[in-house]
């Protein structure tokens, strides 16, 4: 491994991060900037196994789940990141997210493993695919309001319902 592969994985690094917080923030336009125009995505849980291809089908779903009525939290750690050719990489991230739907009281807290593949266009490293399948997750219906005193997503998010 050479000093410019560090450099390179540290830049996948930032892409995913970015992901995260776009994602927790609501941040539509920076999402829009992460993807390649064919991504692909195949997201598995505990009720659901979703595929999906194209950036703007990607989008539209993100936005759709993640709406003003929504609370999420998602951490990534544990990167294992694999340079498969001067502008191609796969990662493996270990997930823990929260999700809480304030208007359905609908709490979801668990753990996976993202299965990324990056590609590199015109020197930016960008998502060309992005998954994953549950380790656990715990969902919880009825729960009591939760007195949110800060929520950035949901100044920013979609109105309507999440998922």
């Amino acid at each position: 491994m050479t000093p410019d592969d560090l450099v390179e994985m540290e830049n996948i690094k930032r892409v995913k991060y970015r992901y995260l917080r776009a994602m927790d923030t609501g941040d539509h336009g920076l999402l829009a900037r992460l993807f390649t125009p064919d991504v692909t995505a195949h997201f598995v849980g505990g009720s659901y196994d979703v595929s999906i291809t194209g950036r703007a089908q990607l989008l539209e779903y993100l936005a759709a789940s993640v709406t003003a009525d929504v609370v999420i939290n998602h951490n990534c750690h544990h990167p294992e990141i694999d340079l498969t050719g001067p502008d191609t990489a796969d990662g493996l991230w270990y997930l823990q997210d929260w999700y809480f739907n304030q208007r359905d009281r609908h709490l979801v807290r668990g753990a996976a493993f993202y299965r990324d593949r990056y590609r590199k266009l015109d020197g930016e490293w960008l998502i060309a695919h992005t998954g994953y399948e549950r380790v656990f997750e715990i969902v919880e219906d009825n729960v009591a309001p939760i007195n949110f005193t800060a929520n950035m997503l949901g100044k920013r998010g979609r109105p309507g319902g999440g998922a």
